[in-house]
């Protein structure tokens, strides 16, 4: 599976899509399952970045006193560390695999990358009338401990796995945006009623 961990502390060298301050979030749809992520303003949006299907990154925010932007020595590489970033990995699924299964191996692959993965929480959580596995974890990279927050599910024989990121210390300035971007998971139609819609008279 593609390493969720780099994918989303990468940083991006090519802005591919990036919704600007004023305009309407823009949707991106999540492959053919009926489902899509909007952007907030100011985020980059790219497809197919390391191994991710899209990954959408926040805008560096300003360093602590600097409202102008990031100016002291070090401040880029600390304001690459302080973005949110969501990336969403799609894998075909193992024959019988439940989001359950599969949210279990999402967290395998988390920690073998990382050291020191502390998992605070996996609870069942409905969006887009979908049942997804969200799981809650620290890891550590290097001398930096990372918050992100996993959330899986399975349709139609592949598993969706949309990550939510940031250094720790970062994390909660972009909890609200996080769940914008995540609100479009449920103004999403199930898989299968959209089919039905996109194919009227097919059974």
């Amino acid at each position: 599976m593609p390493s969720r961990v780099l994918i989303v502390l990468a940083t991006a060298t090519a802005i591919a899509l990036t919704t600007a301050p004023g305009e309407e979030p823009a949707s991106y749809a999540l492959g053919a399952s009926g489902m899509a992520l909007s952007a907030p303003s100011g985020w980059i949006a790219q497809r197919d970045q390391d191994g991710a299907a899209l990954v959408l990154r926040s805008p560096a925010p300003p360093a602590d006193g600097e409202p102008s932007g990031l100016t002291r020595p070090g401040d880029r590489q600390e304001g690459e560390r302080a973005r949110g970033a969501v990336s969403v990995v799609i894998q075909e699924l193992r024959s019988d695999e439940t989001p359950e299964a599969f949210a279990r191996r999402c967290r395998v692959d988390i920690e073998h990358l990382g050291t020191a993965v502390v998992v605070s929480g996996q609870d069942p959580v409905t969006l887009g009338g979908r049942i997804w596995t969200k799981v809650s974890y620290h890891l550590q990279v290097g001398r930096f401990t990372w918050q992100q927050e996993l959330f899986a599910t399975c349709i139609s024989g592949f598993g969706y796995c949309v990550t939510c990121s940031s250094i720790e210390s970062a994390f909660p300035r972009w909890q609200s945006a996080f769940a914008e971007i995540l609100s479009g998971l449920e103004r999403s139609r199930p898989a299968s009623e959209a089919k039905e819609r996109s194919a009227p008279g097919e059974h």
